[in-house]
């Protein structure tokens, strides 16, 4: 691709990356440093994390990676809560943190980006194949999100791996026009696991979304329960009772996420948001 016709951008990032850290030491030195080795541009993205303060291994470690890392890197401290709600005490955290950029990406303390220049991929695509992307953001007309190999619900060749089914992404990237408009990424009526395909419901029934296919440009590795790749920890515990914790059960035994019965009492919240007349 010819880079002397790559597309202006008219605002401080591309990308604003957040993800929300406890413990997990060397997961997430392996994230921090996976985009340091992985990014074209770092003065392209900027990296937010947010952590509890009691966490000091973690902050301990923020402090020491602050020397290593050539991108603009911020975290927060805060007390930690009894009752867990990752949307409202750690993503939108980062939100109101973040500088004016195009998207924003958020990635759990559980990810490694794998994909080289993953940025350049972007800025590639945008000025070259979707150049009016820029500029709608810019001017709020569209919101859009970017399907990438998460590798839990896809993997580098757009092979689904989710056994339900399920076509979302755990880790979309959306344009920062959507956050900022509602003040959120995913839903804050879903305070653990399930936000991501709440959100895709959100994106594949509105007509101002348009949904991106970038499976193939950008990736990263999970080691995550879900898809075997790790043992689960006290993390993943903590989020796994909460999630089962706030689930409807049926007399026979089954049971759902309540989202998927509120969808509609959800949905209409952000209806101004998400349709044009």
């Amino acid at each position: 691709m010819d880079k002397e016709k790559l597309v202006t951008m008219n605002k401080e990032k591309l990308v604003t990356i957040i993800f929300p850290s406890r413990g997990r030491y060397d997961l997430v030195k392996k994230l921090l440093l996976s985009i340091e080795e992985k990014t074209y541009n770092k003065d392209w993205i900027e990296v937010i994390s947010i952590c509890d303060h009691d966490d000091k291994e973690t902050l301990n470690l923020f402090h020491e990676m602050s020397s290593q890392i050539t991108y603009d890197f911020k975290f927060i401290s805060r007390k930690q809560k009894e009752e867990l709600d990752l949307p409202n005490d750690y993503y939108d955290l980062g939100l109101k943190l973040a500088s004016d950029s195009y998207f924003t990406w958020i990635l759990g303390n559980d990810c490694e980006v794998s994909t080289d220049n993953w940025d350049d991929n972007l800025h590639q695509a945008l000025s070259h194949s979707y150049s009016e992307i820029f500029p709608e953001i810019e001017e709020n007309k569209r919101y859009f999100y970017f399907k990438i190999n998460d590798d839990t619900h896809w993997n580098e060749k757009g092979e689904i791996l989710n056994p339900y089914g399920d076509e979302s992404c755990c880790f979309p990237i959306l344009s920062s026009n959507y956050c900022k408009d509602l003040g959120e990424f995913y839903p804050k009526e879903i305070p653990t696991w399930g936000g991501d395909t709440c959100l895709f419901n959100f994106v594949k029934n509105s007509n101002k979304f348009d949904i991106i296919d970038a499976i193939e440009i950008i990736g990263i590795k999970h080691y995550s329960m879900h898809n075997k790749r790790m043992e689960q920890d006290e993390i993943s515990k903590k989020v796994q009772d909460k999630h089962i914790q706030n689930k409807v059960h049926n007399t026979d035994g089954s049971s759902y996420d309540p989202w998927m019965v509120n969808f509609k009492t959800i949905i209409d919240k952000r209806k101004k948001f998400l349709w044009k007349p």
